[in-house]
Order: C-alpha cells, then sequence, then structure tokens
C-alpha cells in the first residue's frame, strides 16, 4: 500500500511498509502513471524515510519516472536516511537520482525548479527565441 498526498505543485508517496518490493513498485508505477495521465502531475516526491528494504525494480522505476519528470521540466525527488538503500539507489541507477535528507527539503527543490522554470518561460516570452533574429 503507498499513502498518496497532494496538492497543487506536487505529489508525495509514502510506502505503507518498511519493504519496497516488486508488488510496492507495481503500485507506485499505477499511480503515478494514473496522475501523469489524467492530471498532468510532474513534480514527485517518494518518501523512504521508513523504508528498511528497498528492491531493484524500485530503483528501476524510479528511473521511469525521473525521465518523466525531466522530459516534461518537472522533478523527480527521493527522501532517503538510510546509507543502504542510498547505496541501492546509486548502484542501480542509470541517472544521479536527486536524494535528500526531508520532505520539506524535497517540496524546498520542487519549487525551486517551479521557479526556474517561471524565470527560463519569461526569458523566451521577452527575448524571443534563440534564432528568431
Amino acid at each position: 500500500m503507498i499513502n498518496i498526498k497532494k496538492t497543487d505543485e506536487y505529489v508525495i508517496f509514502t510506502p505503507g511498509s518498511s519493504i519496497f518490493d516488486d508488488s510496492t513498485s507495481a503500485a507506485l508505477e499505477k499511480a503515478v502513471a494514473g496522475l501523469y495521465s489524467s492530471e498532468g502531475r510532474i513534480n514527485f516526491i517518494v518518501d523512504l524515510d521508513k523504508v528498511s528494504s528497498l528492491a531493484v525494480s524500485g530503483v528501476i522505476l524510479f528511473d521511469k519516472v525521473h525521465k518523466i519528470a525531466l522530459r516534461e521540466s518537472g522533478l523527480f525527488v527521493t527522501v532517503v536516511n538510510n546509507d543502504t538503500l542510498t547505496d541501492i539507489i546509486a548502484d542501480n541507477s542509470q541517472f544521479e537520482l536527486l536524494m535528500l535528507s526531508s520532505v520539506d527539503e524535497a517540496i524546498e527543490a520542487i519549487y525551486m525548479n517551479l521557479q526556474d522554470n517561471e524565470y527560463d518561460e519569461g526569458e523566451e516570452n521577452e527575448f524571443g527565441e534563440e534564432n528568431d533574429y
């Protein structure tokens, strides 16, 4: 089971068990896919603070979600305070996933990314594209 908390800017997923196994990965994938396709959600936080065991299938899923978020100018953040989990993610991920130590830090990172995106859009609108001379 996965607990889901949605706000206008982000979604926080918190596994209901200390074991993040293949079934938890499948449940998370279904939730992310639904929120992305039906609501256009692109900012995701997975809180692994109470997780003690992480299956490689979870890391593979994190990579998928990271690619979606990156493509859509969103952000995928994991909250990890367990060195073993950090090592599992680092050793099995194709990317350098953003791992922070608290949900508050993850939320702050999302807001900073949103501000960066708004700033970048403002530059394009104000000055035009690079080839618009």
